[in-house]
């Protein structure tokens, strides 16, 4: 949780619109809202990195984001990039480590 609260915050101050949390079937961790349409969709992912049910699933709740905002940017932040096999990359999903999503 505490993990989540960090990038929520460090969204809120580099967005220049809102940020919000959606869901539909699956759930999106921050929508940024900017110049009336949602320009990115980030997904946190910080435990069960190296599962691939858990990546599916994430990846799964992001192309539905995409679906309902096609124009939106797809990002994945995680804990550690090292638990994540290449196969489990998405070519339509930017896979960001934490530490680089936070510095900008």
């Amino acid at each position: 949780l505490e993990f989540r609260r960090v990038l929520f915050r460090s969204v809120q101050r580099s967005a220049s619109g809102d940020v919000y949390y959606w869901k539909d079937k699956g759930e999106i961790d921050l929508l940024t809202y900017e110049n009336n349409s949602v320009t990115r969709a980030i997904q946190v992912m910080h435990e069960g990195v190296g599962n691939q049910d858990v990546m599916k699933r994430e990846c799964a709740a992001l192309h539905e984001a995409h679906e309902n905002f096609p124009q939106a940017q797809l990002v994945l932040v995680i804990g550690d990039m090292n638990d994540v096999a290449p196969a489990l990359k998405d070519p339509l999903i930017e896979h960001i480590p934490l530490w680089h999503f936070l510095l900008g």
